[in-house]
């Protein structure tokens, strides 16, 4: 989708600088041999091509930055910058939600209560990858999306692979479930507690 804009950027802003050109040209021309009818020809060509470039090349920009996927196929860095579509952070009462790269998360009884996002993103050959820290009280947890391939850490400790749509509950104790699975720190299912 994001291919298809850029064709109508091209097309759209390339044609408008023809008839600009054009425009320019036959008004220089109409000055120099004082041809009243080709430079009011060249001018009402050349006014509004340059007044419609001005106008659409920004708006096509915004449609194309808007409509782009939020998670980019073949390794291509997403157009819409790092944030996603829907994603959010924020305290209900005692309780933090947040929603990153289509993962819910929530942190019971946090402590405090502010909350904060910070993201990063970058891409290069291999690939891209995008980074979003998040405060949810006192709680510090970071979701990191690399081409796809979504990974949590809460207080600094890997609990490995998500996906979108998987609910991620960081209990009063600090317990990390995922789709009501606990779920050891090294990202694989938890130990089972073992009671004297």
């Amino acid at each position: 989708m994001a291919a298809g804009f850029v064709l109508v950027l091209f097309i759209v802003g390339g044609g408008l600088a023809l008839v600009a050109l054009a425009g320019l040209v036959m008004l220089i021309a109409g000055i120099i041999k004082k041809m009243t009818a080709l430079w009011v020809i060249g001018l009402v060509c050349f006014v509004p091509a340059v007044l419609a470039a001005l106008l659409a090349v920004p708006f096509l920009l915004f449609a194309g930055m808007r409509a782009a996927p939020a998670h980019a196929p073949h390794g291509m860095p997403p157009l819409v910058g790092p944030a996603e579509e829907g994603d959010y952070v924020r305290m209900e009462g005692d309780v933090g939600k947040a929603r990153v790269s289509g993962v819910d998360i929530k942190v019971l009884e946090p402590g405090g209560r502010g909350s904060s996002r910070s993201m990063s993103s970058s891409h290069g050959l291999d690939g891209w990858r995008r980074e979003v820290d998040l405060r949810l009280g006192e709680v510090r947890l970071q979701v990191t999306d690399e081409d796809g391939r979504i990974t949590l850490r809460v207080e600094g400790r890997d609990y490995g692979r998500v996906h979108g749509g998987d609910e991620v509950l960081v209990t009063e104790d600090r317990r990390v479930e995922v789709n009501g699975v606990e779920r050891s720190p090294a990202g694989g299912p938890a130990l089972p507690q073992l009671q004297f």
